[in-house]
Order: structure tokens, then sequence, then C-alpha cells
């Protein structure tokens, strides 16, 4: 089958909050979907990864399909997890719009016995205080025996039960013993062409997702555990992990074809803006670090998110879901930023001080055109 090597942007998994109660569980006849907790595990520090697995079973043969090939088509960009209440609730999407590779596609047939998958619930959002969280799981992912495009989604929307996550206060203790391990961890990672790899396609007919080595299993666990501790020291060595480009890709994608190199946008998973606004700037001031316009509009959103906290908070799921940066909060604090950097770049050398240079450029004019009345 030929492969696109189109990529296009979408929504891969979601958290949306509610106020009030949870709708009621949905999926056709014959069809189960349960959300479940793994090992039974229901209670969780702040700064802890949370797992969970969603079951799929079908009582009625050849009847249910499911799309399996996460990555290679939008069926799977349906997931979503519900979480009531949603005020103490980050939504670590809300910045970013991920990728999957245009397209191809596993469906195999659901059994009776129970195909069971999962997810890493803070992958897809974080909280903020302690409490009890009531957790739903939708998605359209799920096909009649005819199915639809490749890209397509289904016109079923299954809704499981409701799960209940105790979230607890951090243990300081356990906070210092987790850093020095997740950054051993991140240390150790596999090869640059595995960890940059297409995400691999299931057998054809099986219900089994497949794995990835141990190497990579550790290197993604140490991420995630590093991702979510929120103690400034955390926060510094997220930061001290984003690289700057060579002069010849600043030259080529920022400078000549007006792209953006991305920045990993994990290093603000974070419920203290305001230390990763420290943070950003601190690594921002160092001489011989270049502020690419990827670094530059993680920064400001970041200090968006500090500023107008509730941008990035769970809200009704019929509200918007992506924050206006480009109304008057996020132009003026454009500006606020741009002034920073003007000052920085004075003291930048080398290939910093030409990387920096084309970002004040570029964010000058744009700033230009936007303030125009």
């Amino acid at each position: 089958m030929m492969r696109l090597s189109m990529v296009l942007l979408a929504v891969l998994q979601s958290a949306l909050g509610v106020e009030g109660p949870l709708p009621v569980p949905v999926a056709p006849p014959g069809l189960e979907v349960e959300l479940r907790a793994v090992g039974s595990r229901t209670t969780f520090r702040l700064s802890e990864p949370v797992p969970v697995e969603v079951s799929f079973r079908s009582s009625k043969p050849s009847t249910y399909r499911i799309e399996i090939a996460d990555g290679w088509n939008g069926a799977p960009t349906t997931d979503r997890f519900t979480v009531e209440p949603g005020k103490s609730v980050i939504d670590r999407q809300v910045w970013w719009l991920p990728t999957f590779t245009c397209c191809d596609s596993r469906r195999p047939v659901l059994r009776a016995t129970p195909a069971v998958y999962e997810y890493e619930l803070t992958d897809l959002l974080r909280f903020t205080e302690p409490g009890e969280y009531r957790v739903q799981f939708s998605t359209r992912r799920v096909f009649t025996a005819s199915g639809a495009g490749l890209a397509d989604s289904s016109d079923l929307v299954v809704r499981s039960n409701v799960l209940t996550v105790n979230v607890i206060e951090d243990d300081p203790k356990w906070l210092d013993e987790m850093l020095p391990t997740a950054l051993a961890g991140v240390s150790a990672a596999p090869s640059a062409s595995e960890r940059q790899a297409l995400p691999r396609l299931p057998s054809r007919g099986s219900l089994v997702k497949p794995t990835v080595s141990d190497a990579m299993r550790r290197y993604t666990a140490a991420t995630r555990q590093l991702q979510l501790l929120d103690t400034p020291a955390a926060v510094s060595a997220r930061v001290a992990r984003i690289s700057m480009p060579s002069s010849e890709e600043v030259r080529f994608i920022e400078a000549k074809v007006g792209g953006t190199i991305p920045v990993d946008s994990s290093v603000a998973y974070s419920s203290r803006p305001d230390v990763v606004a420290a943070a950003l700037e601190e690594r921002a001031a160092a001489p011989e670090f270049g502020i690419t316009r990827g670094y530059f509009e993680l920064w400001h959103k970041v200090v968006l998110e500090r500023d107008y906290p509730k941008l990035v908070r769970l809200g009704r799921p019929d509200g918007p879901r992506m924050p206006e940066t480009g109304g008057a909060a996020g132009v003026l604090a454009k500006r606020q930023l741009l002034n920073i950097m003007q000052r920085l770049s004075a003291a930048k050398v080398g290939v910093a001080a030409e990387i920096t240079a084309t970002t004040v450029r570029r964010v000058d004019q744009e700033l230009a055109r936007a303030e125009q009345p």
C-alpha cells in the first residue's frame, strides 16, 4: 500500500472537564467499554503518572471493529477523557496539535474476549490539587463491520463507565528521590532512530498493539516522570534539555522558509507556570543559547498560562477548547517578551546571536502587523 508522506494535524487525544454529573455510559447493543484502574490502584500522588486501562468486548460475533493503528489515521484521535470536577485540572494539550502520518489502518473484529489497551491519563491532563476526581472515557474508534474511510472517525460514539481517582499531596522525600532517578532514566536514551521512528503497525487481524523495546519503555517512563515533577530543580532540568539547533537549520527553516523549529512542549507540563517562566528566561539569558522562534512561542504560552490560568483549565465540554493566543492578552505578552529578548540579544555571541536576531526580526514584524489599528 502506498504511504502518503503528508502529515496531518489532529488532536491525538484530549481531556475535557465538566461541571456536574458526567454523561451516562453509552454503547450500541452487544458492545461493552470499561474504564478501569491498572492493578486496582486508584490513589496517586500529585506528581505521579496515572495509568488506566480501557477494555473493549463484543458479545455479537463479527459486528464491531476497532481501529488500533494509532498514529496512522484520524480515528484514534477521537479518544477523550472527561473529568469532573475540571476546575483543578490542566489540559496538557491545549497548546499543541499532535500529528499522524497518513494513511494506514488496522481494524480487527472485536470478540467476546476483552481487548485491553493502556493509557497514561497524565499524558493528557494534570491534577493541580489533591481531591477525588471522576473520570470517563469516550471514543469514535469503534466501527460497525462495514467500517469507514482510513482517516474517518466512526459514527458510533461509545462512552465508558466512571472511574474514581484519588489524588493526594506529594511526599517531599519521594520528590527528592525521584528527580535523580528520572534524570538517570532520560540520560539512558535509546538511539535517535528508535526514538523518532514512526509507530509500528499491528499485525492484520490481531487485537494486540505493537510493543516497544525495554529500553524505549524505560526511557518513556522516565520522561513521563520528569515531566510531572514540579520542583524548581526538576523544572530547570527539563528546560536545560532544550537543545539549540544549528545555524544552517535556522537559516533554512526559520529565515528562508518562514517555518518554526518546534520545541518539546512537555517542558511546560506544570502546575507552576511561574517557575517554568523563570527557568525559560534564565536559559534565554545565556550568551551562548540562541532563542529560536519555537522557544519564544513556548515561552509566550507559559507566560500567558501564568498570567491567565483559566486558559488551560478544563472547562465545560461545549465551551471553546483552544485559547485565543492572538487576542489582546496574547499580543501584550508577546510585546513584553520581545522587549526582554531584545535586551538579552545584546549579550549573545556567535551562532546564538544570529539565531536570536532572526527571531527578534520575525516577532517584531508580526507584532507590527497585529498592533495596527
